[in-house]
């Protein structure tokens, strides 16, 4: 109302948090990892790639993929879920939804690291064509989508060169942090 108060921060992104250069668009997938909590610079990604499409012409190359995995109560309470659905129908990105208190009781809760260790396959073809990871969100959620990375970045590194220590895991976290794991917690 006209006279209310309305308390906020602004605080700019980590540096890092960035997509893409307009160059690396057509040759960088983003894979963007959120509850819903952590869903504005989503938002933001996606809808700057939907402009992006739109203002495509013949000549202009083609967007890299994008996946978004989100993390909401149920599919009721999907933010933006209007958006998004209509920047995936344009391409802009996948999404993938996690529910943890689905509204068909049959259905078991799943949380967005669940669903990440789903698509793990999807995951890995990702970042093995040079994908950008995005994680946003409060500390808890980042540390579970963290070690659900991990145990991935375990699972496939053992199938393909033998048994990683969680030292080795841990560097491999560190390293891959400095270039193609971008986290934002609040």
């Amino acid at each position: 109302q006209v006279g209310d108060i309305f308390k906020a921060s602004i605080r700019p992104a980590q540096p890092y948090f960035r997509l893409p250069s307009i160059s690396e668009m057509s040759s960088t997938p983003i894979v963007m990892i959120c509850a819903g909590s952590g869903i504005a610079p989503f938002r933001a990604f996606v809808q700057h790639r939907a402009i992006m499409l739109r203002s495509q012409n013949s000549n202009s190359p083609k967007l890299a993929p994008a996946l978004l995995f989100i993390g909401c109560p149920n599919e009721d309470e999907t933010l933006y879920g209007q958006d998004f659905a209509s920047w995936e129908r344009a391409g802009a990105t996948e999404l993938r939804f996690a529910y943890s208190k689905p509204k068909d009781k049959a259905l078991s809760p799943e949380y967005v690291q669940d669903k990440i260790w789903q698509e793990r396959q999807t995951l890995v073809k990702l970042w093995d064509s040079g994908a950008k990871l995005y994680i946003c969100g409060g500390p808890p959620v980042i540390r579970d989508i963290r070690e659900m990375l991990k145990k991935i970045y375990k699972h496939v590194a053992e199938e393909r060169c033998g048994h990683k220590t969680e030292r080795e895991i841990d560097d491999w976290w560190t390293y891959e942090r400095k270039d193609r794991i971008a986290v934002d917690a609040f």
